[in-house]
């Protein structure tokens, strides 16, 4: 669903095609046409916000919508050649967690062009099956790799990212594992408002990496994790131009889906 002003949506698993034309953002006459939120809900669909901030209106500035919020469950970071390190639509990305939504973070293609880039979504499923997959996006279990192969676990103790924990406590334990064939320079746990409420930098060329961190939270807290690593196979080699891409600075980047706090209320 491609609208030139609020934006783009990828939409899985419905009986049903529709456009922007049928079902538009914000319809001239809503007792007669449905919104597109209107029609994701009656689909039963599973959704993804597309390269937030590149359309104008970013579907009305990323206002949170109830009738939604258990379709559109993904969103990307990153999107062509523009993988996560360019910070592109990680920053939207935190706007539309502030404002409510409860989405995992995925990273694709868009190729419109004869080659790949390094940029993946992970999927972390229990088995490799449509079923199974398409669970997996329900229940916001991904993260956003510029890696190719670069492997995250976050959890909180068995929880695994894109959860919500029901705790009474005033802090969660969080766990990080990080593994891949690049020195890991940096992870950082990111909550509320963009802020980095912990921190674990690494200068020994560590590959592989474990961190059991437990930090401050409160009803309505998000927690997800930002890892950074060396660029030293060059994986942001761009096939368009056969040079590295000017703005890596030699990094890659995974975001994860938060892990949520509730109190139970």
């Amino acid at each position: 669903w491609s609208n030139p002003t609020y934006g783009h949506i990828c939409i899985f698993d419905t009986p049903g095609y529709t456009d922007f034309l049928i079902t538009p953002f914000e319809p001239l006459f809503p007792c007669l046409t449905p919104s597109i939120y209107t029609w994701l809900d009656k689909q039963n669909a599973i959704a993804q916000f597309n390269h937030p901030g590149r359309e104008e209106k970013m579907f009305n500035n990323l206002e949170y919508d109830e009738t939604v919020a258990d379709n559109l469950v993904i969103m990307e970071t990153g999107n062509k050649d523009d993988g996560t390190y360019t910070n592109d639509y990680l920053p939207n990305y935190i706007l539309a967690l502030d404002k409510g939504w409860k989405l995992g973070p995925v990273s694709n293609q868009d190729n419109h062009v004869l080659h790949i880039n390094s940029h993946r979504t992970v999927i972390i499923a229990p088995e490799l099956t449509r079923d199974s997959l398409f669970a997996a996006m329900q229940d916001r279990r991904t993260y956003a790799t510029d890696d190719t192969n670069m492997r995250v676990i976050f959890k909180a103790g068995e929880i695994w990212m894109g959860s919500t924990v029901t705790t009474e406590d005033d802090s969660i334990a969080l766990t990080v594992m990080v593994n891949d064939d690049e020195p890991i320079t940096s992870l950082e746990i990111i909550t509320n408002n963009g802020e980095v409420i912990a921190q674990n930098d690494f200068s020994n060329d560590e590959t592989s990496v474990v961190w059991q961190v437990i930090v401050p939270c409160q009803n309505g807290s998000y927690f997800f994790l930002k890892a950074t690593e060396k660029d030293t196979l060059n994986d942001e080699f761009n096939m368009r131009t056969f040079t590295d891409l000017d703005r890596t600075n030699g990094t890659q980047v995974a975001v994860t889906a938060p892990i949520w706090v509730s109190n139970g209320l």
